[in-house]
C-alpha cells in the first residue's frame, strides 16, 4: 500500500485523470481552483512539499482522488491491461508484431492489426472485450475462461498537507470528511479473480 504526500506528478495524473482521462470528476474552472489554491509548504521531516492553503479545497481534491484511487485498481482496469499485454504477447510470438512497431505505429494501426489477426481467435476476443460493458467476478478461477488474477494491486492514495496559521497538518487530522475518502481508498477491494466468456 502506497502512501503518498502531494508531490506534481501525483498533483498531475490525479487532475488529468479526473479530467476526463478516466472520468469527468471536475471541469477546467474546479482544476484552474485546485492549483491557485496549492503552496510549497513543509511536512512533517521539514522538507518541502506541496499543500493547500485551505481544508476545503483539500477536502474535494481528496474526494476525487479517492474515487480515481478505486477505478485505478478496479477489475476492469486490472483485467484490461492483463489482456492487452497477452495480446501483444501472442502477436509477438507469431511476429504479428515487433517492438520497432509499438514505437512506430498509432494506436489506430496496432487496434487494426489486432482486428485483423487470425491467430488464437485474437481477433474474435478482442471484439468481445472490446464490446463488453461489465467484467465478470469470481473468488475461485473459472476453467475454460480467459480469468486473470487480479488481487494484491498497488493502491494509490494521497493525504496532503494543509496550512492551519503556521502550521502545515494533513488533511485526514483536520477533516472527518477526508479522512473518510482516504479510508475508502485505502480500503477498496475486489474479487480475485476476473474474467469474460472466452478462452485465450
Amino acid at each position: 500500500m502506497i502512501h503518498h504526500g502531494l508531490s506534481s506528478d501525483r498533483l498531475e495524473y490525479t487532475l488529468i485523470n479526473g479530467l476526463g482521462a478516466t472520468e469527468e470528476l471536475w471541469n477546467l474552472e474546479q482544476v484552474k481552483e485546485i492549483y491557485q489554491n496549492i503552496e510549497i509548504q513543509k511536512n512533517e521531516e521539514g522538507i518541502e512539499e506541496l499543500g493547500f492553503k485551505d481544508k476545503e479545497m483539500a477536502e474535494k481534491f481528496v474526494q476525487v482522488m479517492s474515487r480515481l484511487s478505486n477505478k485505478y485498481i478496479e477489475n476492469k482496469t486490472k483485467y484490461s491491461m492483463q489482456f492487452l499485454a497477452d495480446v501483444m504477447k501472442k502477436m509477438a510470438e507469431k511476429k504479428l508484431i515487433c517492438t520497432k512497431d509499438l514505437y512506430h505505429l498509432s494506436e489506430k494501426e496496432v487496434i487494426e492489426r489486432i482486428k485483423k489477426c487470425d491467430e488464437n481467435h485474437i481477433a474474435r476476443n478482442f471484439e468481445i472485450w472490446q464490446n463488453a460493458t461489465k467484467i465478470k467476478e469470481s473468488d475461485k478461477l473459472v476453467a475454460g475462461k480467459y480469468c486473470v488474477s487480479v488481487t494484491n494491486p498497488k493502491v494509490r492514495y494521497i493525504v496532503p498537507l494543509v496550512k492551519v496559521e503556521k502550521d502545515y497538518i494533513r488533511v485526514d487530522k483536520l477533516s472527518k470528511k477526508a479522512s473518510q475518502d482516504i479510508e475508502k481508498a485505502k480500503n477498496f477491494r475486489t474479487k480475485e479473480f476476473a474474467y469474460l466468456d472466452f478462452s485465450f
